[in-house]
């Protein structure tokens, strides 16, 4: 009996959804409603996300000090001088424009600490607010990348592996990091269109 009754348990979680963690990191729960060859659609619950955006050529111009703003209010440069605990991927949504890239780097908070009412940040150029629940259409893929060029391509793959054009939003693209910059094999990223 006991062991049915575990059996159960075990096929709630795996229905309800996935989670991972990536070298030690949380990431966040989500359900998958669609898998293949190309990509996996994902719905995401309801997440606080911690962003700072910069314009630039590419993502390299930005992200060293975008990430120093976003870890020095999860380290507690906040109203509260509350430490937060980070989740992965390290997101940054990528909006093309003419000449320059927009990028915005944000990091999820834990999902114990995602309340309603985060701390407020010291730097006014952080936004934290919540992000409703979202369904992403994902393509994942290994390796180190360092130009926006193999980012892009990947999403065009993406965007090139879809059933119509309506499916996703064609306007931006998240670009989506699980480890440290110092870990230089085993690494994971993906590419992260909006469903529409």
């Amino acid at each position: 009996m006991k062991l049915l009754f575990v059996a159960a348990i075990v096929a709630l979680c795996v229905a309800i959804g996935e989670s991972c963690e990536r070298h030690g990191a949380k990431c966040p729960v989500y359900n998958v409603v669609e898998s293949n060859e190309n990509y996996e659609v994902r719905e995401y619950p309801s997440l606080v996300w911690v962003s700072a955006s910069g314009d630039g050529k590419s993502k390299s111009d930005v992200s060293r000090k975008l990430i120093k703003k976003i870890y020095n209010y999860l380290a507690g440069a906040n109203d509260r001088a509350e430490s937060l605990d980070m989740m992965v991927p390290v997101r940054t949504k990528k909006v093309v424009h003419e000449g320059y890239n927009t990028y915005t780097l944000a990091i999820g908070v834990s999902m114990n600490q995602s309340s309603d009412s985060p701390p407020k940040p010291a730097d006014s150029s952080i936004t934290v607010a919540r992000e409703p629940p979202t369904t992403y259409i994902v393509r994942s893929f290994d390796g180190y990348v360092r130009q926006d060029s193999i980012w892009d391509a990947h999403a065009e793959t993406l965007r090139a592996s879809l059933p119509s054009r309506g499916v996703a939003d064609p306007s931006f693209y998240y670009i989506c990091v699980y480890d440290s910059p110092w870990r230089e094999d085993d690494r994971l990223n993906e590419v992260w269109l909006v469903k529409a």
